[in-house]
């Protein structure tokens, strides 16, 4: 099948998405920046239209699950995830001078761990530890099961291998996601697939922090902010509490912490507007850059 005959067929299989969320199959195609040859070598058009609506979703944060869009383009979930994988790995080199990454799909061992956390061993610490243990030799490149895994050493009173396993799999992390020595200019939280390598980096974070590692916490915190600018994990509040005086993550969220327990957005937000203007040689890049 010829090129002409691909995109013809995509633009059928593509039509009532793009028209659901107002926009035009080209459109679709020109935010995604897909190679052609992608399209004239694809066999399965089905999971080529699913994988570009992924994309596009994730692009424009539109929140829909992979597992949906596959259903509703008749395609194999696992199909879908390969396809998306590879379109979006086309530009994850640098682009316009800039390095972005995105992770791969690891929904296997992402599936098996959101098994295990609704399960009754996650409610066993012994248990946990050693089936946490297992899923990081499944993967060790996926970071949720790490922080997890402190977090059961850490109740059970191991301090030192609860940091030895945050710091394990810091490293791991870096290495996955450095150009060399080149920290990603884009690791976007918008790509699901880049979530737990943010998590398990900001862990590194705090622990450096808590430790009193300030300084070295701080180049942690600012690498995630500029690397996200959106900063959905917070990372500017984490540089902010360091400036002003916190000792660990946890204290600062004690300051902040409603009558429910939950954090008060307002009230951070207005502590965080007068130590931006208080340390302008932290934030002043950060205002500007989320003016723009």
């Amino acid at each position: 099948m010829n090129i002409e005959n691909n995109y013809e067929t995509l633009n059928i299989k593509l039509k009532n998405f793009a028209k659901e969320y107002n926009t035009n199959v080209d459109e679709i195609l020109k935010v995604i920046d897909i190679d052609e040859m992608i399209i004239k070598n694809a066999k399965n058009l089905d999971v080529l239209a699913a994988a570009i609506a992924y994309l596009y979703s994730q692009k424009k944060n539109l929140n829909l699950r992979l597992k949906d869009i596959s259903t509703e383009f008749n395609a194999k979930y696992s199909s879908v995830s390969q396809k998306a994988s590879a379109i979006r790995n086309q530009n994850q080199e640098f682009f316009e001078g800039k390095y972005a990454f995105v992770d791969r799909n690891r929904y296997k061992v992402q599936q098996k761990y959101y098994d295990f956390l609704e399960s009754k061993e996650s409610e066993d610490i012994k248990k946990s530890i050693k089936i946490l243990k297992s899923l990081i030799k499944m993967d060790p490149n996926f970071f949720d099961t790490y922080i997890t895994l402190a977090k059961n050493y850490y109740l059970n009173g191991d301090i030192s291998k609860a940091e030895e396993v945050i710091t394990k799999g810091y490293v791991r992390a870096m290495k996955l996601v450095m150009k060399g020595i080149h920290f990603p200019d884009e690791l976007d939280w918008l790509w699901l697939e880049n979530r737990h390598i943010i998590r398990m980096i900001f862990h590194y974070g705090m622990l450096l922090w808590e430790k009193g590692k300030k300084e070295q916490a701080i180049d942690i915190f600012t690498k995630l902010l500029k690397s996200n600018i959106k900063d959905n994990i917070g990372a500017r509040y984490a540089i902010a509490g360091i400036l002003d005086g916190f000792e660990s993550m946890r204290e600062m969220e004690e300051k902040f912490a409603s009558q429910y327990g939950f954090i008060d957005a307002i009230k951070q937000e207005e502590w965080f507007e007068k130590i931006a203007t208080k340390y302008p040689e932290y934030f002043d890049w950060w205002l500007k850059a989320i003016e723009e």
